[in-house]
C-alpha cells in the first residue's frame, strides 16, 4: 500500500508547483498598492468618534414635543369654518329682507 500512496502524490505534486507560481505572482502585485490607499481611509474612521457625540443630543431633541403646538393648526381650521359659516349667516338676513 506504501508504493501505491507515493505514486499518485508524485503526479500531483509535479501539476500543482507550475500552476501555483504562475497564479499568485501576478495578483499579489497589483494587490499590494492598492491595499496601501486602504489604510488612509481607516484614518478617517477616526473622524467618525465625532459623530458619536452629537448622536447624545438626540437626547435634548426630545424637547422637539413642543411641536404638538401644531395641534393649535387645528383650531385654525375652525376659524375657517367661523368665516364661511358667518358669509351665509349674513346673507340669509339679506335675502330675508
Amino acid at each position: 500500500s506504501a508504493d501505491t500512496a507515493s505514486v499518485p502524490a508524485t503526479q500531483t505534486e509535479q501539476p500543482v508547483t507550475p500552476a501555483v507560481p504562475v497564479v499568485p505572482t501576478t495578483p499579489i502585485e497589483p494587490v499590494t498598492p492598492p491595499a496601501e490607499p486602504v489604510i488612509p481611509p481607516a484614518e478617517s474612521a477616526t473622524p467618525v468618534e465625532p459623530m458619536t457625540p452629537p448622536a447624545e443630543s438626540a437626547t435634548p431633541v426630545e424637547p422637539a414635543a413642543p411641536v404638538e403646538p401644531a395641534a393649535p393648526v387645528e383650531p385654525a381650521a375652525i376659524t375657517v369654518d367661523d368665516e364661511t359659516a358667518s358669509a351665509p349667516i349674513s346673507s340669509a338676513p339679506a335675502s330675508g329682507q
